[in-house]
């Protein structure tokens, strides 16, 4: 897994925890956590919409694509 992949993960770990916000981490990337070869394309997180709006003003800097929701 690229370094790159793995510090926009922390750094997304980090601002859910710091504004106390449940996640799952889902798709390629939680497959590649158990294990699997699978090409990794993104990271898929799913979180509540409250969690969403909470944090976006912070992220939205930081998103190659626009958020939707």
């Amino acid at each position: 897994m690229a370094k790159a992949t793995k510090a926009a993960f922390y750094w997304i770990v980090q601002l859910l925890r710091k504004h106390k916000i449940s996640y799952r981490i889902t798709g390629g990337f939680a497959a590649r956590l158990y294990s699997s070869k699978r090409p990794l394309a993104d990271i898929d997180i799913d979180l509540p919409m409250i969690g969403f709006r909470k944090i976006l003003p912070e992220a939205r800097p930081y998103a190659s694509n626009p958020p939707f929701y």
